[in-house]
């Protein structure tokens, strides 16, 4: 028994040091560290920039071709002054044969400028008024602030290649010359003056060599102010020419006043031709039935007929005759319905009527 409990001291002694050691060892274990990581996070911002290139709308040009359109041979009626009244010389004299436009980049900024003209009657071309675009509105540069706002007959103006503009006059049967260079400002929509002359030949004096040559004349692509495109909402609103209806005799899609840049003018209303003197006496229809003429004459007899074609939009107006056996085709405008008045058949530009109301 005394083996017993010795031995039992023992195992408790030996329990009681392990635990003491454990105890020790735990209080003497080191303390844990703790670190913070502090984290910044960048955040970059990159700005795109694009540049979207807006073409110039040369639609807004159309006022001033509409107005310019209104100035015909032997026309009548107030004087606009918002544009050059030297146009109005085309009324009554034989050297002007009508009025074309030209859009062409005068200064190569990407924008053309539009170019209102007279025709020679060698073909040749005198301008009238130049105007540009800016933001959306239409810029007169041919204006009375820089003394251009009468060019056209005794006035000329000349484009050159560099992009400058030579204004010239003369008096005294051409012996006193006075000639102006402008070039375009730094925005494109001002004309400045760059250099001046005051030549007197009876003194020997001589015009200014150097200057920059002007822009070749084909260069130009010339179109006729009384044939310009119609705009897409002029063309839904525009019902168009019914060939079948005029053929059953219903002239009511040819009803209002047509004419062309020589004056000529014709009106019809729902029953045909609207004239004290003349009728319409024949309906033909031409190149497989795309056209029509109208033989029209003297009411009750006589001389003097003439016949009418009638020339849908789309549909192409007949080629001329060259007189060698060949042919050539006709100046108009296809988008647009025409009429061709006459006797005889020249294609000419200034021949063909266009609805004006």
């Amino acid at each position: 028994m005394w083996r017993n409990l010795m031995g039992n001291k023992k195992l408790l002694s030996t329990l009681l040091l392990s635990s003491l050691f454990l105890v020790a060892c735990q209080s003497q274990k080191a303390p844990e560290e703790t670190t913070t990581v502090e984290t910044t996070t960048e955040t970059t911002t990159t700005t795109v920039s694009t540049t979207v290139e807006v073409k110039p709308d040369y639609s807004l040009y159309d006022g001033i071709i509409s107005k310019y359109a209104t100035v015909t041979k032997n026309s009548k009626g107030d004087v606009d002054q918002s544009i050059n009244t030297i146009a109005y010389l085309l009324r009554n004299n034989e050297i002007y044969t009508g009025i074309d436009y030209a859009l062409y980049d005068l200064d190569k900024n990407g924008t053309d400028e539009l170019i209102i003209s007279f025709i020679l009657q060698n073909g040749n071309h005198i301008p009238l008024d130049i105007y540009t675009l800016k933001d959306g509105q239409v810029i007169r540069l041919t204006s009375p602030e820089v003394k251009l706002a009468s060019i056209g007959e005794r006035v000329l103006l000349d484009t050159l290649v560099d992009g400058s503009l030579l204004m010239s006059t003369s008096s005294s049967a051409g012996q006193n010359i006075h000639m102006i260079q402008y070039k375009f400002d730094s925005t494109g929509t001002k004309l400045e003056q760059t250099h001046e002359w005051k030549i007197d030949r009876s003194k020997g004096e001589k015009v200014p060599e150097g200057l920059p040559e002007s822009i070749k004349k084909d260069e130009f692509t010339y179109k006729s102010v009384y044939t310009k495109p119609v705009t897409k909402k002029e063309a839904s609103a525009q019902k168009g020419i019914n060939i079948v209806e005029i053929q059953n005799g219903d002239y009511s899609s040819l009803a209002g006043t047509w004419r062309n840049s020589k004056g000529t003018t014709l009106v019809f209303d729902k029953n045909g031709l609207v004239d004290e003197y003349s009728e319409i006496f024949t309906v033909k229809p031409e190149k497989d039935g795309t056209v029509l003429r109208l033989g029209v004459r003297p009411k009750g007899g006589g001389v003097g007929g003439y016949f009418i074609l009638i020339i849908p939009a789309g549909a192409e107006a007949p080629k001329v005759n060259k007189g060698d056996g060949t042919t050539k085709p006709a100046q108009s405008n296809n988008s647009r319905d025409r009429l061709y008045a006459g006797q005889d058949y020249s294609g000419k530009p200034d021949h063909f009527l266009y609805k004006v109301d």
